[in-house]
């Protein structure tokens, strides 16, 4: 979560939405669902078909080649959006990464 807030703050990439994938699946097996597209449901995402069709073709392991592909304007925004409302559901609590 903290790597995608960064990268959410700084310069979003399309390999993220892969990470976002991964926390969106882990919640979903934590909730005892097998999709997670119900946790998409559960923070509000309307149109919950096709933004999993949309995450599931960006996090799809041959985009990894293109982990240095900035995400166009359409992709940042849906990004931001399930993001924000996923962090706002489920009161993360996100700390600043600690100096080295």
């Amino acid at each position: 979560m903290q790597t995608l807030q960064k990268a959410q703050a700084e310069q979003l990439y399309t390999f993220h939405f892969a990470l976002l994938r991964q926390i969106l699946e882990n919640i979903a097996s934590f909730l005892g669902v097998g999709q997670f597209g119900y946790v998409l449901n559960e923070i509000g995402i309307e149109d919950v078909e096709q933004v999993t069709r949309i995450v599931n073709a960006l996090s799809h392991q041959k985009v990894y080649h293109y982990q240095t592909e900035v995400m166009n304007p359409d992709n940042t925004e849906l990004f931001k959006e399930v993001f924000d409302k996923l962090k706002a559901k489920y009161n993360f609590k996100l700390h600043a990464e600690m100096a080295a």
